[in-house]
């Protein structure tokens, strides 16, 4: 939807730039690229929304100020502000501060969440592929000297999520570690 709404406006395809993870991670490489390629006063950033510009209100006000001192004209498709008057920089602020918020009751609404799911015992994460008839069986077949895809073909047969090889690789590596003796001259 953003990509089209940015092509739609006369955007050059080849001229927008994508990060494909989500979240507060400050390391983009997208916007790291875009901001290398704004380099000269007769570039119009174009953006879906004015947040997209950084995870915070500070890293969106430093992109900003980076991009107005190239002399970079900035739009944003979605939100009618004039950068160039004091009552957009105001507006500007004010919509910063508010993705900001939203973002920070997200995580805190996230972290609730999670909390609440491992007092009522939940775990959180991925659902568990290796169940307990599926360990039961590997451990089975590995404690009568059986390894690997023979296995893995035998715990996917059984119902439940699915079984990635990795998933299973993971399981018979534990398993062979906890079968090792113990060793004595360990100070652990």
């Amino acid at each position: 939807m953003q990509i089209k709404a940015l092509t739609d406006y006369g955007v050059n395809p080849k001229a927008i730039f994508t990060d494909k993870m989500t979240g507060g991670t400050q390391k983009r490489p997208g916007l790291a690229l875009a901001l290398k390629a704004a380099n000269s006063d007769d570039i119009e950033f174009v953006v879906w929304k004015i947040d997209r510009l950084g995870r915070s209100v500070l890293g969106v006000a430093e992109t900003l100020k980076l991009l107005r001192e190239r002399g970079v004209t900035i739009k944003s498709l979605t939100e009618p502000i004039d950068t160039s008057t004091p009552m957009g920089q105001f507006v500007l602020n004010m919509l910063i501060s508010l993705a900001q918020m939203e973002r920070d009751l997200i995580r805190e609404r996230t972290i609730a969440g999670v909390a609440a799911a491992k007092a009522r015992g939940g775990r959180h994460g991925r659902p568990q592929v290796m169940t307990e008839a599926r360990q039961k069986l590997a451990a089975e077949m590995l404690a009568d000297g059986r390894r690997g895809v023979e296995i893995w073909d035998a715990v996917k047969a059984l119902p439940g999520p699915t079984v990635g090889r990795s998933a299973y690789y993971n399981f018979q590596k534990d398993w062979l570690l906890s079968q090792e003796p113990a060793d004595p001259t360990d100070d652990k």
